[in-house]
């Protein structure tokens, strides 16, 4: 799911009252490939749903995109340190060798 906050909590709240509920939370979880237990649903809805009234409004999806987006921003900059290892800001062939090795695919210089 990609794009601004207002959008995507529109796109998700399929019934158009203003608020996730647990049945369309678990569709979201769902498109992001996280299969939920009930209980593991239930705590994924009380860990968004601030105020506590079993559903999630725009303030409380804001709060909990922003977060989820700055964690993935910062395991995709950790990553990318990772196979930047002359660290000079981009990953030349020789550490795009090593990155596609470690995904466990040969190439070559002349690949």
């Amino acid at each position: 799911i990609t794009g601004d906050v207002g959008a995507v909590f529109k796109k998700c709240d399929e019934s158009g009252d203003g608020y996730i509920d647990k049945k369309e939370f678990f569709k979201l979880a769902n498109s992001l490939s996280y299969t939920l237990t009930e209980e593991e649903l239930e705590i994924a809805v009380k860990g968004v749903d601030l105020n506590h009234d079993g559903k999630i409004d725009l303030a409380e999806f804001t709060k909990w995109y922003m977060k989820s987006e700055t964690r993935l921003r910062s395991e995709l900059r950790k990553t990318f340190d990772d196979f930047d290892i002359d660290k000079s800001g981009t990953i030349d062939n020789s550490e795009l060798l090593r990155l596609i090795a470690a995904l466990g695919s040969e190439a070559t210089d002349d690949s």
